[in-house]
């Protein structure tokens, strides 16, 4: 039975997470910690849901898993919501799929707060150009973007695993900017968060990553760690020097060697984890492939330019989600 408006609004969240994989709840997990009401907004349940993170284990320790951290949120199914159920819903953080997020936003703006500002925290490159779009009808909102490093792991449909640290980089895309006071409580919930002024450089560095990791690991299907050999150190330079161009015809200036740094300098920091790409390829589940390898290559082509490595790279993805 989904929840009444009364239920919901007497909880009084004024942030809404569309989204509640391991990131999602993750950022819950964080925003509750600095006493932020939080509603979660999903596809297939409804009402009060616990949901449960096992935080990092400090440094120092060697044996002891630290206790988990258990907070109680109300959801609702997207799908049933109205504008009464979203009546307090300031800002709205977006952590699903990219392939997901113009078509769960679209039916949503509609019911938001003339105000709400949105936020996308989501792999790869694209659905902010599509939002551009359908936010010039609600002049009232404003968009910002952002990336994540931190690392995060489901354990279970509502238990997480926080299993690294990473830079988290938010900035400004278009329309009203967010109120300073949501902006301040992302910063401070969020640790090793930062407010860029060229969020879109920062979008570029981490689609780059993304680019040399993700897809590798799947093809490979090996650990983050291995892409240090050699043989994979070839097709991540081969990799960067095509995006390299296509980024500087979209006014973003980026450089070989530190694109090179950041990259291996991730494989270093996450040697035993296993990229979210790998994993949708083992558990045969749609991957973001066309927002990351596909997105450069869809800039390059509109630009006369050749990617050809991504378009194979592309290509090999789509093949292995084809098979069954």
């Amino acid at each position: 039975m989904t929840p009444s408006a009364e239920d919901v609004l007497q909880n009084t969240a004024n942030i809404a997470v569309l989204g509640v994989g391991a990131v999602g709840q993750l950022i819950c997990h964080q925003l509750t910690a600095k006493a932020a009401k939080v509603l979660l907004l999903t596809r297939d349940v409804s009402g009060p849901q616990t949901l449960t993170c096992q935080p990092l284990m400090d440094a120092s320790a060697t044996s002891c898993v630290p206790d988990s951290v258990t907070h109680q949120y109300p959801s609702l199914i997207t799908t049933n919501l109205t504008a009464e159920h979203l009546a307090h819903i300031r800002l709205l953080i977006v952590t699903t799929k990219a392939y997901q997020v113009v078509a769960l936003l679209t039916p949503l703006l509609a019911k938001l707060r003339a105000d709400c500002h949105i936020l996308l925290l989501h792999n790869g490159m694209g659905p902010h150009l599509a939002l551009s779009v359908l936010l010039a009808q609600h002049p009232a909102m404003g968009l910002s973007l952002g990336t994540t490093s931190q690392g995060a792991m489901r354990l279970s449909q509502w238990q997480i695993k926080h299993t690294g640290t990473g830079l988290t980089q938010l900035g400004h895309g278009f329309g009203a900017v967010i109120n300073d006071n949501y902006r301040a409580l992302l910063l401070d919930a969020i640790p090793d968060s930062h407010w860029q002024d060229d969020i879109i450089t920062s979008l570029w560095q981490k689609l780059a990553i993304n680019c040399a990791i993700n897809p590798l690991t799947a093809i490979h299907q090996c650990q983050n760690g291995a892409l240090a050999a050699p043989q994979h150190q070839d097709t991540i330079s081969q990799l960067l020097l095509e995006l390299i161009p296509v980024a500087k015809a979209q006014g973003v200036k980026l450089e070989l060697d530190n694109l090179l740094e950041k990259v291996n300098q991730v494989i270093h920091l996450t040697a035993q984890n296993y990229s979210s790409m790998y994993q949708d390829i083992t558990h045969h589940r749609p991957t973001e492939i066309a927002q990351i390898n596909g997105y450069v290559s869809q800039c390059a082509q509109e630009y006369g330019l050749k990617t050809p490595l991504h378009h194979a790279i592309l290509a090999s993805i789509k093949s292995l989600e084809a098979q069954d």
